[in-house]
């Protein structure tokens, strides 16, 4: 069975370029997608103890 490369290799420049571009793209998204998750803090959410000893 012939691997992915192997496939590409023997498609056009022009088809090459395009998956180039195309897997570049899916990366960044990627890349944008982990970062946005790891910005994304979820506190818990507030108990009256904690509004207690804020307050106090």
């Amino acid at each position: 069975m012939a691997t992915y490369r192997e496939l590409l290799a023997k498609e056009s420049p022009e088809m090459q370029a395009r998956v180039a571009e195309r897997v570049e793209k899916a990366s960044i998204q990627l890349a944008l997608s982990a970062l946005r998750d790891e910005l994304n803090i979820d506190w818990p959410p507030e108990s009256p103890d904690n509004q207690y000893h804020l307050n106090k």
